[in-house]
């Protein structure tokens, strides 16, 4: 049922307006069915950094919403625009396996073994941020990059999610300069 509307586009949140959890929220694929058929542009937006857009589209289809994987935005396709455009120098990715395929047209480089990047991208490993992991990301970052990429820290019904505030900001303090930084920490956490 197409309408007269001023409407130029719609930014939609996922987490909490077309799902909770697993399963889909009342009405939100006629939403999106109406914009398609209306011709109004529109834009998912998220800030998980866990699963790859991929996974996200997958999880879409399931409550019968079919978009294209460019209606999707992400942290990692927003650091992965930034890096192509400003960055110079191979990548150190911090992110989960699956995620990482949002970085493929980036250089990319065995952080355990890097000497000095281009930057650094932390997401949420969970529980594969452990002592080692962590250190090799601070040593790196004290040793090369001018720019940094932190996604949000989040907190759900299981608390807060795993995040890289204090180690991208200890760098900065240590050195008396503010690095780039980009993204911010949920307040709730500190």
């Amino acid at each position: 049922m197409p309408m007269d509307t001023d409407l130029t586009g719609i930014l939609f949140d996922m987490d909490g307006v077309l799902y909770q959890g697993d399963s889909a929220i009342a009405g939100a694929a006629d939403v999106i069915q109406w914009c398609q058929q209306s011709n109004i542009p529109f834009l998912f937006l998220t800030n998980t950094t866990s699963r790859p857009r991929t996974a996200l589209l997958e999880k879409l289809h399931k409550i019968n919403i079919h978009i294209g994987l460019k209606q999707l935005l992400t942290p990692a396709v927003a650091a992965s625009h930034w890096l192509q455009q400003y960055c110079q120098g191979p990548i150190a990715l911090f992110v989960p396996q699956a995620t990482q395929e949002e970085f493929q047209t980036l250089e990319i480089i065995d952080w355990y073994s890097a000497e000095s990047v281009g930057a650094i991208v932390m997401g949420d490993l969970g529980e594969a941020w452990d002592f080692k992991t962590l250190n090799t990301a601070f040593q790196l970052l004290m040793r090369s990059p001018r720019g940094t990429w932190s996604y949000p820290l989040l907190a759900d019904r299981e608390g807060p999610a795993t995040g890289c505030r204090p180690i991208r900001q200890g760098p900065g303090i240590c050195h008396r300069f503010e690095r780039d930084r980009h993204g911010q920490a949920s307040p709730c956490v500190f």
